[in-house]
């Protein structure tokens, strides 16, 4: 379960707390995925996005940035994936458009960073994504397991 947002002196809109939250992609739409048009249309972004990376035999999906907070319209969803190799091997169009940032905000309109989960890399990325542009201090992300 999810916790309740909080509020940071400075930002503009309530965020999940510091860390990294376990959920489910029914939990992620009862909570940020079904209040707008705008919302309806990310989540169902971050549907197909999490479809594709299972089928690619990725391990989870961090989800980041203003669609884990109140912010009524949200422009897109920050995204960190996490994988089992540091080079990409041969992969299928869609798994591969995943990896390449450009291909993945085109295709999917989503900001999406992948690294190896023993990577140092993985703590840095939840760090940089999770940071509140407006205050600098971090704030929640949700992490699903694919």
């Amino acid at each position: 379960m999810l916790p309740e947002l909080v509020t940071t002196p400075g930002a503009q809109y309530r965020h999940l707390p510091r860390g990294q939250h376990k959920s489910t992609l029914e939990e992620v739409r009862d909570r940020f995925g079904s209040q707008t048009w705008q919302r309806e249309r990310i989540f169902e972004r971050l549907k197909r996005l999490c479809e594709i990376a299972t089928e690619c035999g990725f391990l989870r999906i961090y989800v980041q940035g203003s669609f884990v907070t109140e912010k009524p319209n949200p422009g897109d969803v920050d995204l960190a994936l996490v994988t089992t190799f540091r080079e990409p091997p041969d992969l299928s169009p869609d798994c591969d458009a995943l990896l390449h940032a450009d291909q993945c905000a085109d295709r999917h309109g989503a900001d999406l960073l992948w690294c190896e989960e023993s990577s140092a890399v993985l703590e840095e990325l939840k760090e940089v994504f999770s940071r509140c542009p407006a205050t600098h201090t971090l704030r929640g992300s949700i992490e699903l397991t694919l």
